[in-house]
């Protein structure tokens, strides 16, 4: 009996100290509880704040504090998070990287205008033939009028018969200098071609409606020599800008075409437009248009504001002996 009492005595004795331990170092216990489960909980410069009391524990760094009033566990610090995906810090790292290096190139060859991944260089300025014959533009007219008849919507759509045009090449000219390299290069297209069309001079005619995609309507040039004359030009025109490191920023094959109407989804009141359906311009579809001679090229700034006339301002280079009345009906 004495044997079992000593035994009973010895765990009573242990019990209490154990307790009493417990209870004077609990907050000690909780800390190393959560260090051995929690350990990115606590970073060299992570603390918690306590207005009664609080007990700091030494540390081979920094000493931590823990609030022993809330007993709240501390939120994981951006330090913290990001120390545990090391990679991620890197990738984004590179991503910066490479964007400021990009920003950067761009920066300093925004001069040669080279042509870089879809949509990121819009063209300001473009290399055309000006269509001023009367008899096309009445009859772009009333292809105009039938369609807006049929439905308003359209009429937002429509391109104003001032400013009919025929475009060769579209560019990117940012500063004065390239600028005055666009202007050389056209006189070269114009040194090269003047001689040829005062010779002979390049009449096209139009004949028949297309469309692109339907959100396109235009009025097609008939296929003859002339068709491939003027497509000669344009890859005059495409060459002699090259030369000057002035580079197209339209890379599709050149089609040459007169746009009669453009559905722009950039613009507010042609957004809930979907299509220009064909069925609006079905009676005019084969029609005889009319015929224009070129007269000149121009290099044209189609973001400033028009002319009196409502054309596009920039330069105009005539050929030799053409003059503004000729044209063939």
């Amino acid at each position: 009996m004495d044997c079992l009492s000593k035994t009973m005595c010895f765990c009573f004795l242990a019990f209490k100290t154990v307790k009493f331990i417990s209870n004077r170092n609990s907050p000690i216990l909780r800390l190393r509880f959560l260090r051995s489960y929690r350990p990115n909980f606590f970073s060299s410069q992570a603390t918690v704040n306590d207005s009664s009391e609080s007990i700091h524990i030494g540390d081979s760094s920094k000493s931590h504090v823990l609030n022993e009033a809330k007993h709240t566990e501390p939120k994981p610090s951006k330090t913290t998070i990001e120390s545990k995906s090391p990679l991620k810090k890197l990738q984004a790292e590179e991503k910066s990287s490479i964007k400021l290096q990009s920003y950067k190139s761009l920066k300093e060859n925004k001069d040669k205008i080279l042509v870089p991944s879809k949509g990121k260089v819009r063209p300001n300025y473009f290399v055309a033939v000006q269509i001023t014959n009367p008899i096309i533009h009445e009859a772009i007219r009333k292809i105009q009028n039938h369609i807006a008849t049929q439905n308003m919507s359209y009429t937002n759509c429509m391109t104003s018969l001032p400013s009919l045009h025929i475009t060769l090449m579209v560019m990117s000219i940012l500063n004065k200098e390239t600028h005055e390299r666009a202007l050389k290069a056209l006189t070269n297209v114009y040194e090269e071609q003047n001689c040829m069309m005062c010779k002979n001079p390049l009449t096209l005619e139009f004949h028949g409606l297309g469309h692109f995609k339907n959100r396109v309507l235009y009025a097609k040039i008939k296929e003859d020599e002339s068709l491939k004359r003027f497509c000669s030009l344009a890859e005059n025109v495409r060459k002699c800008f090259t030369d000057a490191e002035i580079v197209s920023t339209d890379e599709r094959e050149f089609n040459p075409h007169l746009t009669i109407a453009k559905i722009d989804f950039s613009k507010n009141k042609q957004k809930k437009l979907k299509k220009i359906y064909p069925s609006l311009y079905e009676d005019f579809i084969n029609d005889y248009i009319g015929s224009e001679t070129v007269l000149g090229i121009q290099l044209l700034n189609m973001i400033s504001p028009k002319n009196k006339d409502g054309y596009y301002v920039g330069d105009n280079l005539i050929f030799g002996r053409c003059t503004s009345n000729d044209h063939t009906g």
